[in-house]
């Protein structure tokens, strides 16, 4: 655990790959620490868990959806409100949804999109066009506004960041 950092948790490979080149920056700085949980499951324990025993410690977690209703995303969203009413500072977590992975957060800027559809050969799995975006983010930033302005639920993660970056200090 990193003092003063933000404990940001992924379920599962491909949200935590996306979540690491996304945040690169905050990542290889210390203000955030990425727990790289194997499940959606695993990372909501991990931010429970530092929510309810470190509650001063900022923590997000962010899970895939996939094929999911929006009835169904609710009632997820309900059930983490739940789990988490205990939490000493509510505005000092949050759980965010990528509708429908988070795959689609980063193809959601234009750029990205542009390069994986000129992409030759082609990646063949997810896991490849992942790696592929991953090295073409060393060489030129992901714009997360443009995620932010297709996606809600990044639009909130990204601000809670930002807004706890800035801080290092719990709000009330």
């Amino acid at each position: 655990m990193r003092p003063n950092s933000i404990l940001v948790a992924g379920g599962g490979f491909l949200v935590d790959a996306v979540l690491q080149i996304l945040y690169s920056r905050e990542i290889a700085s210390g203000k955030i620490e990425l727990d790289w949980s194997s499940t959606m499951s695993s990372a909501f324990g991990v931010i429970q868990d530092s929510v309810l025993y470190d509650p001063l410690r900022p923590a997000a977690m962010v899970a895939n959806t996939d094929d999911d209703t929006e009835e169904e995303i609710e009632e997820g969203r309900a059930a983490c409100r739940r789990m988490l009413h205990r939490a000493t500072f509510q505005a000092n977590w949050l759980v965010a949804f990528a509708i429908p992975d988070a795959e689609a957060w980063i193809m959601a800027d234009p750029a990205v999109r542009e390069a994986v559809d000129r992409m030759d050969p082609a990646p063949t799995t997810r896991r490849e066009r992942i790696a592929r975006i991953s090295e073409m983010a060393k060489h030129r930033p992901i714009d997360r506004e443009a995620i932010a302005r297709a996606f809600p639920d990044f639009r909130a993660l990204d601000e809670f960041i930002k807004s706890r970056v800035k801080t290092s200090e719990p709000v009330a």
